[in-house]
């Protein structure tokens, strides 16, 4: 699909010290896309999604909202699931403002196949609300060799996504804007 075709994502900001800085557009009531770029003021930052190493647009992960994102954390040890945090977050727009999250990663995401989990700020506006709108997401699925191990993963995380049969682990989403559909993969 030609670039014109795409909803325009606006400037986001940058991840200091992650050597990142992102785009966003609104693919929904609280949902979005966050377009990841190397910045290239932070040229010796780490690379721990190995973004250096595209070759083409992918999904390098996706994250999951969660209200209380502390007692989420106590869900998911009682069901003997490994994370991180949860980890404090922030960064600064363009415009000043300053976004506050929790996150709480996975401490294997099957390379991104596997959501993190973020919770927002009640103090900061979710970046759906002002990012460009007029595109939306039709499906998002996790296709697997094992569908079931997914399938009961999916149940203790409380995630709504299809997952399917593939010869790779892989995730899938089918978006949708003014002038037709895209779909974007994992690598």
């Amino acid at each position: 699909m030609a670039e014109s075709s795409l909803c325009f994502a606006i400037p986001g900001g940058v991840h200091p010290g992650a050597g990142t800085r992102n785009a966003l557009l609104s693919l929904g009531t609280l949902r979005y896309l966050e377009i990841m770029a190397l910045d290239p003021l932070q040229p010796n930052a780490a690379d721990p999604r190995n973004l250096r190493t595209l070759k083409g647009p992918a999904l390098v992960g996706w994250a999951e909202h969660r209200d209380h994102i502390d007692e989420f954390a106590g869900v998911l040890h009682a069901a003997g699931v490994d994370y991180v945090g949860p980890v404090r977050g922030s960064r600064q727009r363009p415009d000043g403002s300053v976004l506050n999250w929790k996150s709480l990663p996975l401490k294997e995401d099957e390379h991104g196949i596997l959501p993190f989990f973020i919770e927002w700020s009640a103090t900061s506006a979710h970046p759906s609300l002002d990012a460009p709108k007029g595109c939306g997401i039709d499906s998002l699925q996790i296709t697997t060799p094992n569908p079931a191990r997914y399938r009961a993963l999916s149940k203790t995380l409380d995630l709504d996504v299809a997952i399917g049969q593939s010869k790779a682990p892989r995730l899938t989403a089918n978006l949708h804007g003014p002038a037709g559909s895209l779909t974007l993969q994992s690598r």
